[in-house]
Order: structure tokens, then sequence, then C-alpha cells
């Protein structure tokens, strides 16, 4: 009846835990081997309280059975002890992992924020640059073959070609940034407009 208690309590320990947490085959069987071993220590205790009470016996009977007893479940813990190890590891690697991968999303959400920001501050620096040079062309249509004139619309126009070409320089590393970061930007209205802007400057 102790046996079938014990196996209830391991039974109801495993369906705890998978309802909890997604394991791997491998973290499963070293969960099911820690629990083995627990068992072990159950068994070993309560033959160690058995024990005490067989008082008829012989001692040197008593000993002797104790001592195989002992010697043959202390032989399954060593074998189940690297198991059991190996689990603790892997426990320490996976919450290492968990933190590492929250200061990484942490510190791609501040990229991807000012990304998103330095983006739209060339888009409005490139319009003010457009709207400043088609003034420019329109007060100076009459007035184009003066030597200043050309000069100051020649650095409008490059000043407005650099911009664009930083823009695009800047959506390729926005883009680039938000599409490898793992995150779903498909369902994000401003991290799709970046990743999939179908606007292209001539």
């Amino acid at each position: 009846m102790d046996d079938s208690r014990d196996e209830a309590m391991v039974d109801g320990r495993d369906d705890e835990a998978e309802s909890r947490l997604p394991l791997s085959s491998d973290e499963q069987r070293v969960l099911d081997l820690y629990d083995t071993l627990q068992q072990l220590r159950l068994e070993i205790a309560i033959i160690n309280s058995q024990a005490s009470h067989q008082s008829a016996r012989t001692q040197g009977s008593d000993e002797f059975t104790g001592e195989a007893q002992k010697d043959l479940l202390d032989a399954r813990a060593s074998d189940l002890l690297p198991y059991v190890e190996r689990r603790d590891e892997a426990a320490i690697s996976v919450a290492k992992q968990a933190s590492d991968m929250g200061a990484l999303r942490s510190g791609l959400t501040e990229v991807q924020a000012e990304t998103t920001r330095v983006t739209r501050n060339n888009v409005e620096l490139t319009a003010v640059l457009f709207d400043l040079a088609d003034k420019v062309k329109q007060k100076q249509a009459g007035r184009l073959d003066n030597p200043r004139t050309q000069s100051e619309v020649a650095r409008l126009e490059g000043e407005v070609k650099t911009s664009r070409q930083r823009w695009r320089v800047m959506k390729g590393v926005a883009s680039g940034v938000v599409s490898g970061s793992g995150v779903d930007w498909a369902r994000d209205d401003e991290l799709r407009d970046i990743v999939l802007d179908p606007e292209s400057e001539d």
C-alpha cells in the first residue's frame, strides 16, 4: 500500500509539473530520475524504520541484511546522481538564458524606438529640404543664370541628395534590426512600415 501511495504521489507531481512547464524529453527524464531518487530515499527511511523493530532476528542477520539493502540502495542512488547534477546544471542554464533573453529584448525595444524616431526625423528633414529647394527654384526661376543662385541651388540639391541617401541607410538598418529581432513586427503598424515601407525615393 505504501508503494502504491508513493507512486501516486510521484505521478501527481509529474502531472503537476507537466501542466506548469513545457519540458524537453531530456529535462523530463532528469526530473523523473530525481523523483526516483527521492523515492529511494523514502524507501531507505522505511527500511531503517522497519529494521529497528525487528529485534527478534539475530544481530548478525540484521546487520547483514541492513548493510546489503543499504549497499543496494546506495548503488542505485549513485547511478542516479549524475542525472540529478545534470538536471541542476540544465535548470541554471535555462534560468541564465531566460535572463539574457529578457535583457536582449529590452535592449532591442530601445533600439527599435530610437531607430523609429531617427527615421521619422530624417523623413521630416527630407521634406523640409524638398520644400526649400522648390521655393528657391520658384523664387530664382528668372535669375538662374546668376552664378550665386546656381551655387545655392546646387548646394540645396546636394543636401537633399545626401539626406535621401542617409534616410535610405537608416531605413535599411532599421528594417534589418526589426526583421532579424524575432519580434512579431507584422502585428505592429509602425514596425511593419519600417520593414515593408512601400515608398521609394528617387
